[in-house]
């Protein structure tokens, strides 16, 4: 079942996710004062006027975050779970927008008000085709990567890297990148239990 976004948004947030995580499996669902991640990540992204669709593995080991995803009315496509790329690319064709950031669920700990800022940079500054934050030596935790949409069309001859890791064929193939100012925060991925356990320990979202 594939849920339509929402249709008045110049940028849409292209979640990446699974179940199958090797480091940290079924992480989306670790919980932190009782709620699962992808309830918080989810509620983080909708302070920012965007849509959100997700881009999950079309496997029986997602089914429980699809259909999670589907109870809550959150746009849910479908794909391969090796070749990432062509996943987020099937993934953009459901958005309405003009541009998609790869939003990767590892990155609990995102600031909603920079994700907004820096939208605001791409709807200034339209005629650029790729916007990136991954020049900051702090990107890792709440990194911005946003591509125009129609690129997704004409994926060409991707490399094994570039389809598990999605925007290093866009770094390649695209020739106006537009920097866009570093984080004023430094923050983690949540890669590893230990990382949840910090942000636990932290208290940032209650005990």
């Amino acid at each position: 079942m594939e849920l339509q976004p929402k249709k008045d948004s110049t940028i849409d947030f292209l979640c990446v996710a699974r179940q199958t995580s090797e480091r940290f499996p079924n992480k989306i669902f670790a919980e932190i004062d009782g709620r699962p991640l992808i309830s918080i990540i989810i509620e983080k992204l909708k302070i920012v006027n965007a849509g959100i669709i997700f881009a999950i593995p079309e496997n029986n080991q997602n089914d429980k975050l699809c259909n999670y995803l589907i109870e809550k009315s959150i746009p849910v496509v479908r794909g391969s779970e090796d070749n990432v790329l062509d996943r987020f690319c099937k993934a953009s064709q459901y958005s309405d927008a003009d541009f998609v950031q790869r939003v990767n669920c590892d990155n609990l700990l995102f600031d909603p008000d920079y994700f907004a800022q820096m939208h605001d940079i791409v709807r200034k500054n339209s005629e650029f085709s790729l916007f990136t934050n991954t020049q900051c030596a702090n990107h890792s935790g709440q990194s911005v990567e946003i591509v125009r949409k129609d690129l997704c069309l004409s994926i060409s001859k991707p490399s094994f890297h570039e389809q598990e890791h999605i925007f290093p064929y866009f770094y390649r193939t695209c020739k106006d990148k537009f920097d866009l100012p570093c984080p004023t925060q430094d923050v983690f991925p949540i890669d590893e239990p230990t990382d949840l356990e910090n942000v636990i320990g932290s208290g940032i979202f209650g005990n």
